[in-house]
C-alpha cells in the first residue's frame, strides 16, 4: 500500500518575518530541505501567498498566509 497522503502546511507571516524570502521561511519554520522545496514549487498548488502562486524568491508582507 502506498502512502499518498497530501500534507498542506500553512504559515501566517509574522512582522519579524516580513520581507524574508519564501525559501528561507520554509527552511526556518518547517525545516524543509532545498530538495523538498524544489519539489513543492513545481506542484500545481505548490507555494501560495494568500491563494496566489509565488516563487521561492517572493518576499511576503506581515499577515499574509503562505
Amino acid at each position: 500500500m502506498s502512502n499518498n497522503t497530501v500534507r498542506r502546511l500553512e504559515l501566517t507571516v509574522a512582522p519579524s518575518d516580513a520581507g524574508v524570502r519564501v525559501e528561507l521561511l520554509l527552511r526556518r519554520r518547517f525545516g524543509l530541505s532545498g530538495t523538498v522545496i524544489r519539489r513543492i514549487k513545481w506542484l500545481e498548488d505548490g507555494i501560495l501567498a494568500d491563494g496566489q502562486r509565488v516563487t521561492t524568491r517572493y518576499c511576503p508582507r506581515a499577515g499574509q498566509v503562505l
